[in-house]
């Protein structure tokens, strides 16, 4: 297995992972990220039981159960890079063992949906709009950076080409928006 340098995978004293504080444990595999850590609180007011409560910087972590499943919220701050860093290190705790640095033969499948505001870019596509993306695209470095480093390409492809939204969960997504909103989402 290839191992990674400890000055490119920097863990804390607590063998958790730098920014987020987190060990692998602590993660559930179904993650809702938002931006403003105020938020976190918002949304695991509705879990059940809280497990967990984690932060450092803008980044705070939940993890809970809701209905019986376990979930995790965690936000990221302000702005693409903090995303970054936030999707960068869950990769690696899915994927790393971060005892050894070594890229883990069989890693975890992380579930992430992302809630939270943006700018529009698109004329038609008024203020207050909401909007339930379809795919996602990594337009950074990071698929550079995965190769120089080795990741295995099946990790690496997950950033490149577009991610397609789960087509079974876009349906129930667009009804709790249209029965919760006035106006039907983008």
């Amino acid at each position: 297995m290839a191992s990674i340098k400890s000055s490119e995978l920097i863990t804390n004293e607590d063998g958790s992972i730098f920014h987020l504080h987190l060990l692998p444990e602590d993660l559930a595999d179904d993650i809702i990220l938002v931006g403003d850590p105020g938020r976190v609180e918002t949304i695991a007011s509705h879990f059940q039981q809280i497990e967990l409560k984690k932060s450092n910087r803008e980044f705070y972590t939940i993890t809970g159960s809701y209905r019986g499943h376990r979930l995790s919220v965690i936000s990221t701050g302000i702005g693409p890079d903090n995303i970054d860093i936030v999707i960068n290190e869950l990769d690696a705790l899915a994927h790393i063992d971060l005892k050894t640095k070594e890229i883990k033969a069989i890693g975890r499948t992380l579930n992430i949906v992302r809630i939270g505001t943006s700018g529009s870019v698109q004329a038609d596509i008024p203020v207050d709009s909401f909007v339930i993306s379809e795919k996602s695209i990594g337009c950074d470095g990071e698929v550079l950076c995965k190769q120089r480093i080795g990741l295995r390409p099946s990790v690496r492809r997950s950033f490149y080409p577009a991610l397609p939204m789960d087509p079974l969960c876009s349906p129930p997504l667009c009804s709790q928006c249209r029965s919760r909103i006035s106006r039907p989402p983008v």
